[in-house]
Parts: C-alpha cells; structure tokens; sequence
C-alpha cells in the first residue's frame, strides 16, 4: 500500500511506528521514494545527535494546552489573570495540523521536481510557536527604534511599541482589550459586540455613530483609554445587539468595524448565502472548507 501511496499520516509520539518495523529513512530511499510521511507529535521528532536525558523531552505526552504553554502562546490567552486554554484546539489545529499541510503541499511540489517525497516533522508545539510570531516579535520590538525614515533618519512612529504599554500585563495594550476601540462591549440584552476601529478614518466613524465629540476621546491619548472605555460601554448598554446593527441604518456595522459576536450556531446561519457558510452531513450542519478556489 505504501508503495502507491502520495502521503502518509504518522500522528504519534517519535519511534511509534518504528516498533512496528517500519524504517522510513530505508523505506523511502529504496521502495517507496514518492512517499511523504507527515509526522505530527507534540514536541517534535528526536534528533539523533543527543543524549538519552535530552531525548525525554520529545518522548512526552501532551494534549493542546500543553503544546499552548509550552509555546508561549498561552500567556497571551488568560481569563481574569490566570491562563485559560480556549475550547478551539489551537494548538492542535493551527498548529500543528494546518502547518502539517503546509508542509505536506510543500513537499508535493518539491516531489513534482524531484520525484522523491520527503519526511516531514510537524512539532505541534513548535507549529504554535511560529503561528504567534507576530506575537512574539512585537514585544521584543516594543519600545525599540526598529524602523527609521530613510530621509531623515528619524524613528517612524509605527513601530512595535505602539502595540504594547507594558509587555508584562494583559488587558492594557492595543490589541488584548486595553485600546477602547479594540475590544468587546455588553449590550443591552446581554450580548455582545466588538469594535475593531484601528485604523484613525474607522475611529472617527465610530465616535460619530456613538454621538461622541473628537476632542473629548482622542484615539492615542492612552491615559484616557480607561475613562473612553467606560464611556464607549456605557454607550453600547442602552441598545440589543441587533439594534446597534441597524443603527443609523447600520452605519457603525458598515463604516466602523463593528460586528456582532456570534455563537457558533449563529455565525452558520447568519452570514450572506453566497459565502457558502455551512452544510449538512449526517445530521449536523457544518462549516464548509475553505479556502476554495474561483
């Protein structure tokens, strides 16, 4: 079977399926060089210039909030303080399956140059690790001078420290809660919204939805952003969800990046037919796969 096969799926720990007799270094170079074997594990696989102390590290058992921890990624996903795994695989999913198939597409089209397929290892950790890298690289990069004009050699004002305040809290920074116009607000129903306004022409959109006066919440004067807060979900308290969706005829939804936070249930029925958003199988309605090529 192997021989005809194009991929095979190794989602073990390291040396599984070799004590089932099975040596893919020989299996590949000999009967089988079409083969890709895609080896998913959580910490990766062993490399053969260490010792057997070092080597326990790979041999672990784990599940995704371990692979999260173990990433860094978890630090960043906490729930009044303490870390919070979220009830989507992350880890599990994004990365290490969806980097698995990267990775599997890769080495079909190097096999298309090649004609020999490849071993590919998919650290789920180290997947997760690479999928949050902007995460990781903003905060080595806050409050640095990274990028500078080449005419006048000046700092350019975008760099990475206007993504964080403080790089050891959560909750005060741009992008995990603490900018008033990028977070979540209750609503009248207790629902609830988000507004994503970043970019200064959405912000200004949004104070004027809310009836909010330009000089009285100034975008980047983050000593105000506590007081803005507050007074953006005072605002967002005195309607239901769907009616700060037709406000003003919709404009904030249209013009200021608002959007409703859907349940899972909701997200597969209310969004445009035409994205094609779920199908049936077996009973369940489900998301359908994307991407999908035009």
């Amino acid at each position: 079977m192997l021989k005809e096969s194009d991929v095979l799926l190794d989602p073990y720990r390291p040396g599984s399926l070799e004590r089932l007799g099975l040596n893919f270094d020989e299996f590949t170079e000999n009967e089988a060089q079409q083969l890709i074997v895609a080896r998913v594990s959580g910490y990766g696989q062993v490399p053969s210039n260490i010792n057997d102390e070092e080597k326990s590290y790979y041999m672990r058992p784990g599940h995704d909030i371990n692979y999260l921890a173990e990433s860094g990624a978890l630090w960043s996903i906490v729930d009044s303080g303490f870390p919070t795994p979220p009830d989507v695989l992350i880890a599990d999913f994004a990365g290490g399956a969806y980097q698995a198939v990267i990775g599997i597409l890769l080495a079909l089209l190097q096999r298309s140059k090649t004609g020999k397929g490849s071993i590919i290892d998919a650290s789920i950790t180290s997947g997760t690790s690479y999928l949050f890298s902007f995460f990781s690289i903003s905060r080595q990069m806050a409050n640095r001078d990274i990028l500078r004009s080449s005419t006048t050699g000046l700092p350019i004002p975008t760099d990475a420290s206007l993504f964080w305040n403080d790089i050891t809290k959560r909750g005060v920074n741009l992008l995990d809660g603490g900018a008033p116009f990028y977070r979540a607000y209750s609503t009248l129903d207790d629902q609830f919204i988000v507004v994503g306004a970043l970019e200064p022409q959405f912000y200004q959109n949004l104070l004027q939805g809310l009836g909010i006066s330009p000089e009285s919440a100034s975008q980047m004067d983050r000593k105000a952003w506590p007081r803005i807060k507050d007074l953006f979900a005072s605002i967002f308290k005195t309607k239901t969800r769907e009616q700060w969706l037709e406000h003003e005829n919709g404009f904030l939804y249209k013009h200021a990046c608002l959007s409703p936070v859907f349940s899972p249930e909701e997200a597969l029925e209310r969004r445009p037919q035409n994205q094609f958003r779920s199908y049936s199988k077996h009973g369940y309605k489900l998301p359908v796969p994307f991407p999908k090529i035009l």
